[in-house]
């Protein structure tokens, strides 16, 4: 673990999307790190601390390090780009032809290796394991779970081919009555969590390249995952711990072969998205810029 902390050094952390900073600043306090993470706008998933212009201005202003989340149009707020770090969020470079919005900044970061750019480097999404207990429980009718997100990313998250395939399923003999399906979405993130927790197969998404933070947490609950992520961006040295959605019939009915993979997984997710490994490395990334002594 990277060493001891200034305890004068203030983190702010502005934004939520997919509760890395809350993750990430949750860590660094535990590190000795004044940090805390503010929005303008709180958002039905994740809650941080809500603030007016006014008081962000104040905050960014004395603060010794502004960690960014997502896509802003401008540094916000006359911030000294000395202290600046940028950290994208899938969609905020997915669609933006390969730019980075800001070339300022000291670091930028990415969450997925799909949208690495020059200048731009792969932190994991972080996951606090110590709050996850594998749940291997069975159900008699199979519970499989879809995070569709938003109408916007349906298409890009392949669902609906994952619902043409499961209404063909429906109707066959041998596996209509095994199942059931269901789709979540805009659910607060401790009730998706007990969603995940019970279901007993995820589909997080059929498209090839990247899987998403709730697969992450999906992996952590010891559950089966369909994704198809590209194997030359992830370091699977000891297997790839995703399913296919070719493979989604044998999964319904094979239980030996929904639980195979679920050491597999849990060992992937300590080794790369351990919040305790990813704050080492975004200390290590703080230091060696001069952001942190």
């Amino acid at each position: 673990m990277t060493g001891n902390a200034d305890y004068s050094i203030k983190i702010a952390h502005v934004g939520t999307p997919g509760g890395v900073s809350l993750t990430l600043s949750g860590e660094l306090r535990n590190r000795g790190y004044d940090s805390h993470v503010f929005v303008l706008n709180q958002g039905a998933f994740f809650k941080a601390e809500r603030v007016s212009r006014l008081d962000l201005f104040i905050k960014l202003f004395m603060a010794n390090l502004v960690h960014f989340h997502g896509r802003w149009k401008e540094r916000p707020f006359g911030v000294d780009p000395k202290k600046v770090v940028y950290h994208y969020h899938g969609d905020d470079l997915r669609y933006l032809r390969k730019m980075i919005p800001h070339k300022d900044g000291v670091l930028h970061f990415a969450s997925t290796p799909d949208i690495l750019v020059d200048g731009v480097e792969w932190l994991p999404n972080p996951i606090k394991l110590e709050g996850f207990r594998p749940n291997l429980t069975r159900n008699q009718v199979l519970s499989i779970l879809h995070y569709p997100d938003t109408k916007f990313r349906m298409d890009s998250k392949g669902t609906p081919e994952i619902r043409e395939k499961l209404a063909q399923f429906q109707l066959q003999q041998e596996t209509k009555d095994r199942f059931h399906y269901e789709e979540v979405s805009t659910l607060p993130h401790d009730e998706l969590l007990k969603k995940l927790s019970s279901c007993d197969i995820f589909i997080d998404q059929t498209r090839p390249g990247i899987y998403g933070m709730i697969a992450v947490e999906a992996l952590a609950l010891g559950k089966p995952v369909i994704a198809h992520p590209n194997p030359d961006w992830y370091p699977f040295d000891s297997g790839n711990p995703f399913f296919r959605i070719d493979d989604l019939k044998d999964l319904i009915m094979h239980s030996e072969m929904r639980s195979e993979k679920s050491e597999i997984g849990l060992g992937y997710i300590k080794k790369v998205h351990d919040s305790h490994i990813v704050v080492d490395k975004l200390i290590r990334r703080y230091q060696d810029v001069g952001l942190v002594p």
